[in-house]
């Protein structure tokens, strides 16, 4: 019987290392952040470059508790995503939507702390 079978459907595999014995067995502590395209992190960190010379280094994180500031940016989100949809390419809609997402949800962390 193979290493990943067991003749006692009731058992648990136990996956081995390269010694032969059990794996050792950890916390996840990234919460899957490994499983996030690099391409995508470095098209939103592009933004990111991107806002911090027009408007300067976290300009966004002013908008907690500002709700103006974020329903504008949600609209800016939405109009860059009809751009994309529609079939320009002349920016980077979706990295834009992106990181009003990645933003917005680090608002929303922030405001319900207080």
């Amino acid at each position: 019987m193979s290493q990943q079978q067991s003749a006692f459907p009731s058992e648990q595999f136990v996956p081995l290392s390269a010694n032969g014995l059990p794996k050792a067995k950890t916390d996840k502590i990234c919460g899957g952040v490994d499983e996030i395209p690099f391409e995508g992190i470095e098209q939103i960190g592009s933004i990111f470059v991107e806002g911090q010379s027009k408007y300067g280094r976290d300009n966004w994180k002013g908008g907690v508790h500002d709700i103006e500031y974020q329903r504008e940016r949600t609209r800016h989100a939405i109009r860059h995503l009809q751009l994309w949809a529609n079939g320009d390419r002349s920016e980077n809609h979706l990295a834009k939507v992106a990181w009003f997402c990645v933003t917005q949800i680090w608002i929303e962390v922030q405001q319900s702390k207080k």
